[in-house]
């Protein structure tokens, strides 16, 4: 009669084998798959700080060109009061020969 202890004594299950292999690699997918969304998640962080940053320099540049337009239309009338006083600076020097031409 045989011994009943070593005909049900495991033997190397293949598909128990193949069964371990495959849920040891999904383990190691899922662990890579946990790190790439760990990456992913700091770089997103990192592209909406840029992003903030980018938006306050472009309301930065809003400001600096509204105060651009402000300068221009200060150094317009500068330019229109420039060109006013010299014409009244012209028709002074004018009053003035013509009054010393008189005097002479």
């Amino acid at each position: 009669m045989p011994n009943n202890t070593t005909e049900n004594t495991p033997t190397a299950d293949p598909i128990r084998e193949l069964l371990e292999q495959i849920l040891s690699r999904i383990g190691a997918v899922e662990t890579r798959l946990s790190t790439f969304e760990d990456d992913r998640k700091r770089e997103t962080q990192k592209l909406d700080t840029m992003l903030s940053a980018i938006a306050e320099l472009s309301e930065g540049q809003k400001d600096i060109l509204a105060r651009l337009d402000r300068f221009e239309g200060i150094l317009a009338e500068l330019s229109l009061v420039a060109v006013e006083t010299q014409s009244q600076m012209r028709r002074i020097v004018s009053r003035i020969d013509q009054l010393e031409r008189r005097a002479a």
